[in-house]
């Protein structure tokens, strides 16, 4: 098959899941737990892997990977919660840079030419510290970081290892958050809430005493994406 009605079936697929999402306004009940619960407690046998797969596109549109962290540690707490966390919002970034590298490449190039040149001269040294840090900030786009990766000329291995150590101290965090209010447990909370705070001046503190690059890379993801972002 040409590979080009591949690409635009993709494409048309992809926006209809988007377009799906947005109508039944699926993202607003995905960030409300307690409904979450609810449903699982009534959904059939395939409900896990419904929830798995909906998490992932969650992650993949841009979805906050704090929300996922918080789910999931509220609905199975301690460190399975972390692990699965972490492996669907790898899992949904991964999917996203698979999509700008092989589908909308082009696309991106067009509409972002100067923030991706940016953003790939940034990465040529260390690519993998850089993403690590980019992931550790508190801000920033999530969706623009995956989209931009795939775009550029960055490695996989660079891409998912990086994301894979920068995602997981927030994971934790907001796992163990999650994790505490289902068993209301106010001193897990309050850890929760200082490992945040440590773990976001880490990331501050990495991306004020790297290279400028680094700074150079954070900058192209904000400025492209600052349109989109509310």
């Amino acid at each position: 098959m040409n590979k080009l009605y591949v690409k635009v079936a993709v494409t048309l697929v992809c926006l209809l899941a988007l377009y799906m999402v947005i109508r039944n306004d699926w993202i607003p009940s995905f960030t409300d737990h307690h409904l979450i619960a609810h449903w699982l407690d009534h959904a059939g046998p395939l409900k896990w892997l419904s929830l798995y797969v909906s998490a992932t596109v969650f992650i993949a549109i841009g979805g906050p990977r704090q929300a996922i962290a918080f789910l999931f540690g509220f609905l199975f707490s301690g460190t399975l919660g972390i692990v699965i966390a972490l492996l669907v919002t790898l899992t949904g970034s991964m999917g996203c840079f698979l999509v700008a590298r092989h589908i909308i490449g082009p696309l991106l190039e067009q509409r972002f030419s100067k923030y991706l040149r940016l953003f790939e001269k940034s990465l040529l040294r260390d690519p993998v510290k850089k993403i690590l840090i980019i992931r550790l900030l508190p801000i920033g786009s999530n969706l623009f970081t995956n989209l931009f990766s795939g775009a550029c000329k960055l490695k996989t291995g660079a891409f998912v290892t990086g994301s894979l150590l920068g995602f997981l101290p927030q994971t934790a965090v907001f796992a163990m958050a999650g994790s505490g209010v289902r068993l209301s447990d106010h001193n897990q909370m309050t850890i929760s809430i200082v490992l945040f705070v440590l773990s976001s001046a880490l990331g501050i503190y990495l991306y004020f005493n790297r290279e400028k690059s680094t700074r150079d890379a954070t900058h192209a993801i904000k400025s492209g994406s600052k349109p989109y972002d509310q």
